[in-house]
């Protein structure tokens, strides 16, 4: 399940002139979601006892992190 909000682009690049004027696109990299649910994951993974669902724990994590970002900003 992903939430409507994955928190947009967590490595964004901005676009690229070249010296002769190219310009190359910029990129938005990975969502901000997918940038903390592999944080959590990174904590996860060290636990003594691995649970099969750490992937599922890490996105939940990277969820609340999201909802937890958008209340401290209002």
């Amino acid at each position: 399940m992903s939430p409507t909000n994955d928190g947009g682009p967590a490595f964004p690049c901005s676009d690229l002139v070249t010296a002769n004027g190219d310009v190359q696109p910029g990129c938005n990299g990975m969502t901000l979601r997918d940038w903390f649910a592999g944080q959590a994951l990174a904590g996860l993974v060290t636990m003594p006892i691995p649970t099969p669902s750490a992937v599922d724990l890490a996105f939940y994590a990277a969820d609340c992190m999201i909802v937890a970002r958008e209340k401290g900003t209002k």
